[in-house]
């Protein structure tokens, strides 16, 4: 099965009307984690982040694993799409 990412541009006055656009959109029993964009930085023009994994162990935070991920070519997103 092949992803297919479709991106448009939509503009809402207010950040409720924002809102229930994506809650239109959602899975319900589903749990989403919605944040402010950031800027990227960029290597070869592709956007770029490192990701850390911390586990809180005897009320002391460790650092399990860390990463970074570069966006596919033409891509804005870190996040790559998994194929099943």
């Amino acid at each position: 099965m092949k992803s297919i990412i479709k991106m448009r541009l939509e503009k809402y006055e207010t950040i409720e009307q924002a809102l229930i656009a994506v809650k239109e959109k959602m899975i319900p029993g589903k749990r989403y984690l919605i944040q402010q964009g950031i800027e990227l930085a960029t290597v070869l023009d592709r956007p770029f982040d490192f990701r850390i994994i911390m586990h809180k162990m005897n009320g002391c935070w460790e650092k399990s694993a860390w990463c970074a991920k570069i966006s596919p070519p033409r891509m804005i997103v870190t996040n790559h799409v998994k194929k099943s």
